[in-house]
């Protein structure tokens, strides 16, 4: 079966041939009409929340005394808070500076640098306490000095090679608790990942939605478009759309009022002996 770009590029070719006759813009040439890599392929990115116990198990990897070994391993377990408190994709998380952060007021501001957007997030008091250990190794703007130093290495050619070196020690976290950053999918030659940093982005937008967070603060936090935040989000509004619809009818939590009533009733019906103030209740609901 011809992909979607393949049949763009028929007629994209026959307008390239006769602009040898005549000048004029083609309008097969707008690179919006193309797809994706991963859109052309059906493949789309199947990033997961860490599961809650695999998340605590590694927290408790990057303590101090833990069997696992990793370069600046403070550093490394204040970026897991980070991270996890705010939402923040991994860049923002390393480099964030201390002029962004405010302990007293518990805020901390972000400047997405995918985005350009700025949020303001409250400080949750595990965070808070992560950063006053901070505080100790202070010699910087940078929160995380030796990490963040290390992100931002290059190569000669300019590769950024340091973003490689931590997102790989956060990954060996990943590892060292049992879970496969990757898996192997059919019709795509590299390995999808399902377990990354970015899940603590998506693990934020699950707890939002699960906790009842309405949408737009969640959106407000993570600076993000619909995408990632539809993900969690739509099936919360599916209950809702339910709910509202048994609301109109009369029924909430699949109940009317007279039938809550009469399920009242036949419980006093069946009481032995009736106080005072049950009988001034069964009066009432008889009314």
């Amino acid at each position: 079966m011809d992909t979607h770009n393949k049949k763009i590029s028929m007629p994209a070719h026959i307008f390239k041939t006769l602009s040898k006759y005549f000048v004029a813009p083609s309008p097969w040439d707008n690179p919006k009409l193309r797809r994706s890599r991963k859109e052309e392929s059906h493949i789309t990115d199947h990033r997961k929340p860490f599961p809650p116990e695999k998340e605590r198990e590694m927290f408790e990897a990057v303590k101090p005394g833990s069997p696992l070994k990793l370069l600046n391993n403070p550093e490394i377990e204040v970026l897991l808070y980070i991270l996890r408190y705010t939402g923040q994709r991994q860049k923002d998380c390393v480099l964030l500076s201390w002029n962004k952060v405010n302990m007293d007021r518990r805020r901390i501001w972000v400047t997405q640098e995918k985005t350009g957007k700025d949020v303001s997030i409250p400080m949750a008091q595990e965070l808070h306490e992560a950063l006053k250990k901070a505080e100790a190794w202070r010699a910087n703007d940078k929160v995380l000095p030796k990490t963040a130093a290390r992100y931002i290495l290059q190569a000669q050619d300019g590769t950024d090679t340091g973003v490689n070196l931590v997102n790989k020690q956060l990954l060996n976290v990943v590892k060292h608790v049992g879970l496969e950053p990757s898996v192997t999918v059919a019709g795509r030659s590299k390995k999808m990942t399902i377990y990354g940093v970015h899940s603590f982005r998506h693990g934020f937008a699950s707890h939002c939605a699960e906790t009842g967070v309405p949408r737009a603060v969640c959106a407000s936090i993570l600076g993000a478009d619909a995408t990632i935040i539809d993900t969690y989000y739509v099936h919360i509004g599916e209950e809702a759309q339910e709910k509202a619809i048994l609301s109109i009818s009369g029924k909430i939590g699949g109940t009317t009022a007279q039938e809550r009533i009469e399920r009242a009733l036949a419980i006093i019906d069946k009481l032995k002996s009736k106080s005072a103030a049950i009988l001034e209740v069964e009066k009432a609901l008889r009314q």
